[in-house]
């Protein structure tokens, strides 16, 4: 009480032995006020692991509101966004994010959108002179889509001008010698903007496009497929318990630890509408090989219109068509016969997807798989090659279209957008009469 001064202890003692007895007594004294964590705003720092730390204290009730939740969230201190995905307890994060003495350091960051957010996120790759590797997760960012539904390449453009602040920040407060910067991104629509001049593209995309290239350049932009972006996990949510032992967060895809990285070769152009496509390599480049995972996604992408959607197939169509007749070429508007093939074409499509297992058993053993949902439907294959419901509605004296619906996913977005435009048809048009029977809208 008497030989204590802020921080300092100037003491002694009659005998060596009482003042060893001191010494012994002051440390393990202070011992206990000692924390092997050391807290600053809100996040903990381990010095004897060296590692970040999150401590979340919930509350259980019986009935737990937004507001309880949303306040347990709003205690929770995450500057790097490494938490990104999902906010959970018990997670321990390296501070060292780079390997001793690096020779070479590379940044690579990903971007990501669905319907409900986008983010981005970035990585450190250091490498010392004798090999020695590692890849780390630095920070990550996230948005809510907008409550106006818009599209998903517009989306995808928005997670790119994220992840190009996002890496500028990073580089800025990292102060390190970085080598390289890889921007990935698992959208050929968005790449094949960056590659555009900006007076080239409509208000929305231009302005975007330039803050993009006003960053970064254009060469530093590749395409990742989408099992291999991180930052999918950002804009679609990922399981708390997974979270904490996911590879493809913490350390980023597989091929960061190699020096071998995905090469996807571009189209030479943006694609807007069919009649840019100029021969048969722009159509396989852009819609077969492009940056979502399939044709269809592809061609439901480029817009919420169903309508617009089966013309763009039907000119699709036709230029195939025009590559393999070059003597009997077919040009003016589509035919209602060319927007029905069209329309057949897209149907097929999303079933073999959608419904492969079943489409398998029908036509290799005429047995839909037991545990199938649709099952009880009695789905068959039509002449057409659509799958179709069955039942015993074929004795019935309806059209065939009535006694044998096309089976369609019922959470797909085709479906969606059938719906939605049916809905908008029958709403304008307020002066023809109808009625809805089985479901079904008939007008008369």
């Amino acid at each position: 009480m008497s030989d204590m001064y802020i921080d300092d202890v100037l003491t002694g003692a009659e005998t060596l032995l009482e003042a060893k007895e001191l010494k012994n007594q002051l440390i393990n004294i202070f011992a206990k006020g000692d924390s092997s964590e050391i807290k600053v705003l809100g996040v903990y720092w381990n010095p004897k692991h060296d590692c970040f730390s999150f401590r979340v204290k919930i509350d259980l009730h019986e009935l737990n509101t937004k507001r309880d939740v949303l306040s347990t969230i709003a205690r929770i201190y995450d500057p790097l966004g490494v938490l990104g995905p999902v906010v959970v307890n018990d997670i321990n994060i390296n501070r060292c994010i780079v390997v001793e003495q690096p020779e070479v350091i590379a940044l690579h960051g990903f971007s990501d959108a669905s319907q409900s957010a986008y983010g981005a996120v970035v990585y450190c790759k250091s490498i010392t002179s004798d090999g020695k590797m590692l890849v780390h997760l630095i920070a990550s960012k996230s948005r809510v889509a907008p409550t106006k539904q818009t599209t998903i390449p517009r989306l995808e453009l928005c997670a790119a001008v994220l992840l190009a602040k996002l890496v500028h920040r990073v580089k800025q407060a990292l102060k390190l010698n970085v080598t390289n910067t890889f921007l990935w991104s698992d959208s050929m629509i968005v790449l094949l903007w960056i590659r555009k001049e900006s007076y080239q593209l409509s208000p929305f995309v231009a302005n975007r496009i330039a803050t993009i290239q006003e960053m970064t350049s254009s060469e530093q932009w590749r395409y990742v497929a989408t099992e291999d972006n991180p930052a999918d996990l950002v804009s679609r949510g990922m399981d708390s318990l997974k979270l904490k032992t996911c590879e493809l967060w913490w350390n980023g895809p597989k091929f960061l630890m190699s020096n071998q990285y995905p090469q996807r070769q571009l189209p030479v152009a943006v694609i807007k509408d069919p009649g840019e496509l100029k021969n048969c390599s722009d159509f396989s480049n852009f819609f077969l090989d492009s940056a979502t995972n399939s044709f269809v996604n592809n061609l439901l992408n480029l817009s919420n219109d169903y309508f617009k959607i089966i013309r763009v197939l039907g000119f699709i169509c036709r230029f195939v068509y025009n590559c393999k007749n070059k003597e009997s070429k077919r040009i003016g508007p589509l035919d209602l016969g060319e927007l029905k093939k069209a329309e057949q074409l897209l149907l097929k499509l999303v079933q073999k997807e959608e419904f492969k297992v079943e489409m398998n058993g029908i036509q290799n053993s005429a047995k839909v798989p037991s545990n199938s949902q649709v099952k009880t439907l009695n789905p068959f294959i039509d002449s057409e090659e659509i799958l179709r419901v069955g039942g015993r509605l074929r004795n019935s004296d309806i059209n065939y279209n009535q006694k044998f619906p096309i089976l369609l996913p019922s959470k797909h977005k085709l479906t969606y957008l059938i719906v939605e435009y049916f809905h908008k048809k029958f709403f304008i048009v307020v002066h023809n009469p109808c009625y809805i029977r089985s479901g079904k809208i008939f007008g008369y």
